[in-house]
């Protein structure tokens, strides 16, 4: 089932874009805005999946590391 869903597409183009614009920064803390907004949106993406039940993590008992 497809469902829309930019938010994943968005925050890795915005990861793109922004590493790749020179900024005169003396500080890469800044650009790291960018890897946290992936990852954000990595997590709503994990989130959504598993409200609407499209996860392709294993759920159950069978799955669990001893």
């Amino acid at each position: 089932m497809k469902r829309r869903w930019p938010w994943m597409a968005l925050a890795t183009a915005i990861l793109f874009i922004g590493r790749a614009i020179p900024m005169k920064l003396e500080s890469s803390a800044i650009t790291n805005v960018f890897e946290l907004m992936l990852a954000v949106s990595l997590m709503a993406t994990i989130r959504r999946q598993d409200k609407y039940g499209e996860s392709m993590r294993p759920h159950g008992p069978q799955h669990r590391r001893n």
